[in-house]
């Protein structure tokens, strides 16, 4: 299992840093991988606040999927994405979220996972929750990861098992990620 981490800096309440899970374990698909976290972001670069720096760090690590811990680390050059909406940026608090599910059950609950979108500008509100063109944004980022060669899942570090993800839903409310300090 390969581990991609992204890092955005800029924006209120940054710096932020996204972590992806693909199948793989081999320089290829490492660089799979790499691209379709970049391709992810790149299709969002219009729905978050301008100049927001978001890099795929080069260095993709492959994972042991039975108990996370690193394996090999293999190297891969992405350009950075940099932001272009003009708005001005919503609070901290306010963030898109894109709901995986894999189908895969372990016991009665299903495997799941979540992608949050920071940054989000304020043209992006609505009436209080997203906007229908920001929904749609997201829902075409989450295309892009599924269809990318690379095979995108869902790690459950709980039950030590990979998923590959099979469908990825915007919510239709604003999300806050919490980091366990706050």
């Amino acid at each position: 299992m390969l581990r991609v981490r992204t890092a955005l800096t800029g924006g209120i309440g940054g710096p932020y840093l996204n972590t992806f899970y693909f199948d793989g374990d081999t320089q290829g698909e490492a660089d799979s991988a790499a691209d379709a976290a970049h391709d992810f972001w790149d299709s969002l670069k219009a729905w978050m606040v301008d100049g927001v720096n978001i890099a795929v760090e080069p260095e993709v690590v492959e994972l042991s999927v039975s108990n996370g811990t690193p394996l090999t680390t293999y190297v891969t050059t992405q350009d950075a994405v940099v932001t272009t909406s003009a708005s001005a940026q919503a609070p901290a608090e306010t963030q898109g979220l894109i709901r995986w599910r894999t189908g895969v059950y372990i016991g009665s609950r299903e495997i799941r996972g979540r992608t949050y979108v920071p940054c989000v500008p304020q043209s992006s509100l609505g009436d209080g929750i997203p906007g229908g063109g920001y929904l749609a944004a997201l829902t075409t980022a989450a295309g892009v990861l599924l269809g990318h060669t690379a095979n995108f899942g869902i790690w459950s570090d709980a039950h030590d098992t990979f998923a590959s993800a099979i469908s990825g839903t915007p919510w239709a409310k604003w999300a806050v990620l919490r980091s366990r300090r706050d």
